[in-house]
């Protein structure tokens, strides 16, 4: 007997069943292990799932992950298989079912779609779920059950991929890897997720493509950020909890008056730099040198700058270093754009150094062991380095 598959790390575990398959003219053998179940923790935030055609969206009021699905991919095996069937069944073809060559080509097609949509689901979930656990946080996401009675008014063609994602599947091995790694789910109805505003409960309408603006508050947001929002927004109310405001990046105050200023964000208080707006830096031994890549930056958002850092530095936050591996790197949002870079792609383990909660960079240098020893900076320069990049050079007092 050939094997074909083994995994080491469950030997230690008694085993549950052994079942034996005939598929493709050969016989397999499965054997199922027992393996207890993971403690769950308790989350400190909720981590929301909201599914689509093309894309996972996961995130809250901290990051939003894009997961790219393979349903065009299957759609086209689906097709291809339609195609032939189609052909074959004219009475052109009236021995076509006795050809044995056009019937295996037909179900390869099948088998190979379903087999992509499957590999699909079971990789989403899994990165999902690990992601929810490095950042201790529960999993929200919808139910839903009786989604099929509410795609029959849509195109075949739409209507036919998203039976294809098959979110019962997806459902499945959600709940199976959360309940694996002791991640919490909470399961909440989708009713209005996508259609109200997640700031003060108004009706959302349509301002573009897959764009909504809600014109209480004048909060415009791309449609699956919205859901995202409102499913946090449900799931905190249903295991008890308070909302933080929406922060996620692709929300967007629309100016409503003629000096284009946010109605709902306070004069003359500039909003937070992310570190997705941070391209560039070089730490020199006396300066540090910043670039922003940002259209507009003033005094004003200098002193914010400045003030904001030296806040941070007199909380005294412990500075840490560790040693993890690539695919832990790319979980982080705060990572995950380095990673992009040629010179990280030789390394199968990466050292992060990190700030409290605040911070968190790939670095192979020496660092203090917390902010208070660096002292207070000061921003002695800024330059314009082109139409949307800034540069501040900075030194410690």
């Amino acid at each position: 007997m050939k094997i074909v598959g083994w995994d080491r790390r469950y030997d230690g575990f008694p085993n549950k069943e052994a079942r034996l398959v005939f598929r493709d003219n050969k016989f397999i053998l499965y054997i199922f292990k027992r393996i207890p179940k993971s403690t769950k923790y308790s989350p400190k935030d909720i981590l929301a799932v909201d599914v689509n055609e093309k894309y996972i969206v996961v995130g809250n009021s901290k990051f939003e992950y894009r997961l790219e699905t393979t349903i065009e991919r299957a759609f086209h095996y689906k097709q291809l298989a339609e195609n032939l069937q189609r052909k074959y069944s004219s009475t052109r073809y009236n021995g076509w079912i006795r050809r044995r060559n056009i019937r295996r080509r037909i179900r390869d097609f099948y088998r190979k779609a379903k087999n992509i949509i499957e590999d699909c689901v079971k990789k989403i979930s899994h990165r999902i779920i690990v992601l929810a656990k490095q950042n201790q946080y529960a999993l929200a996401r919808e139910d839903l059950t009786g989604l099929v009675e509410n795609l029959r008014k849509l195109p075949r063609d739409h209507r036919v991929s998203l039976l294809m994602l098959s979110y019962r599947k997806l459902e499945f091995w959600i709940d199976w890897q959360a309940e694996k790694h002791g991640v919490p789910v909470v399961v909440i109805k989708p009713n209005g997720t996508s259609s109200i505003c997640p700031k003060c409960g108004s009706k959302l309408k349509e301002n573009s493509y897959r764009t909504m603006k809600c014109s209480e508050c004048s909060l415009e947001a791309d449609r699956d950020t919205i859901a995202v929002m409102n499913i946090k927004k449900k799931a905190l109310s249903k295991i008890g909890g308070s909302l933080t405001t929406p922060t996620a990046s692709q929300m967007t105050d629309v100016a409503p008056n003629r000096c284009e200023e946010p109605m709902n964000c306070p004069k003359g208080n500039p909003r937070p730099l992310g570190w997705e707006e941070v391209s560039g830096s070089q730490i020199y031994g006396d300066r540090v040198r910043m670039d922003f890549n940002l259209e507009k930056l003033d005094d004003k958002i200098v002193r914010f700058i400045e003030e904001r850092t030296n806040e941070i530095v007199e909380k005294d936050l412990p500075v840490f270093s560790k040693i993890i591996s690539k695919e832990e790197a790319e979980n982080h949002p705060e990572l995950k754009r380095l990673m992009d870079e040629s010179k990280y792609e030789k390394f199968d383990v990466l050292r992060i150094v990190g700030i409290g909660d605040i911070d968190l960079q790939l670095d192979r240098g020496t660092r203090v062991k917390s902010t208070k020893e660096v002292g207070r900076i000061k921003i002695v320069k800024r330059e314009n380095k082109g139409k949307n990049n800034k540069r501040i050079t900075v030194v410690a007092e």
